[in-house]
């Protein structure tokens, strides 16, 4: 796929003199809109970094003084991870290893609480649940690929019963942003 400008030096799929971004340049911007509006954010913990680009793109746009971050590090894409923040301004802590792991939920749990999680890590219900359970009271919880994964859009269907959906999941992938009152 070729890459679609994003706006700044993003792109969809390939690196095209900036950054890439796994999401389709109306989902990122409808999210970084909604994330502005219910802005800032002190603590912020987003699963499923691949690359960094979206990570990036996001922290660059959204007033954010920290955020960990969580990925197995495996996909051959976050090996640009470390260069796509270098420049960032925040904090950032980063851990590689699963997100559903003891020693990771430890070190998560030690720097909270959050008051933005992001999810696109792994794409299982048991792995969404358990991601989503970091966010408590007056959390933003933004999730991505709710239409495309089964499992992801019944999970969607029930917390968007339970909290007050700021974005209804939009785009080929959907994402789609909750706040936990």
């Amino acid at each position: 796929m070729d890459a679609v400008k994003c706006g700044c030096k993003y792109g969809f799929g390939k690196k095209e003199d900036g950054y890439k971004i796994g999401m389709f340049p109306t989902e990122i911007r409808g999210l970084v809109d909604v994330l502005k509006k219910h802005g800032p954010y002190k603590n912020s913990l987003e699963i499923g970094i691949a690359s960094g680009g979206t990570c990036r793109y996001i922290r660059e746009n959204v007033e954010i003084k920290r955020t960990v971050t969580v990925d197995n590090g495996k996909r051959e894409v976050y090996k640009e991870f470390k260069n796509n923040i270098k420049d960032l301004k925040g904090q950032f802590i980063e851990l590689i290893g699963d997100s559903k792991s003891k020693e990771i939920n430890q070190i998560i749990d030690d720097n909270g609480p959050y008051d933005l999680i992001g999810i696109d890590g792994e794409h299982t219900r048991e792995a969404v649940e358990h991601d989503f359970s970091h966010a408590g009271s007056g959390s933003v919880v933004w999730m991505h690929d709710i239409t495309m994964v089964k499992e992801l859009r019944e999970f969607w269907r029930e917390m968007s019963k339970k909290h007050l959906v700021l974005m209804h999941p939009t785009g080929v992938f959907g994402i789609g942003v909750l706040w936990l009152s």
